[in-house]
């Protein structure tokens, strides 16, 4: 599901990385859409979403540890007798940070903003 998101709002994070790039180019101030009209007009539709397999790359691995250790954790911590309320915390932020640490992966708002090539 949070991929499901971050493929609706990859166009918001190109927008605002390319207002940023394009304000920083010239003097005056550029509005969202400005930039949008003139990214759809010089490259497509398909501009909005550029990095879309960059981020999908650096996801997949992530992915693919964190869930089954999540799992695993949530399990154990439930056996074991946590409370019920706390384990899923617990067993999250411990397998995000096995994920960062093994992975050296960056929150989704980083690796957003860092895989698009500035235009």
């Amino acid at each position: 599901m949070r991929r499901i998101f971050s493929l609706n709002s990859l166009p918001h994070c190109v927008l605002t990385t390319s207002t940023q790039v394009a304000a920083a180019r010239e003097a005056q101030r550029r509005s969202a859409w400005g930039v949008a009209r003139q990214m759809v007009a010089r490259e497509g539709w398909s501009s909005l979403w550029r990095g879309t397999g960059a981020s999908l790359l650096v996801a997949a691995p992530t992915v693919g540890v964190y869930y089954p250790l999540y799992d695993v954790l949530s399990s154990s911590f439930n056996a074991v007798g946590v409370p019920t309320a706390l384990a899923p915390a617990l067993a999250g932020g411990l397998a995000r940070s096995a994920v960062v640490i093994s992975l050296g992966a960056r929150p989704h708002s980083t690796v957003c903003l860092w895989h698009h090539a500035c235009t």
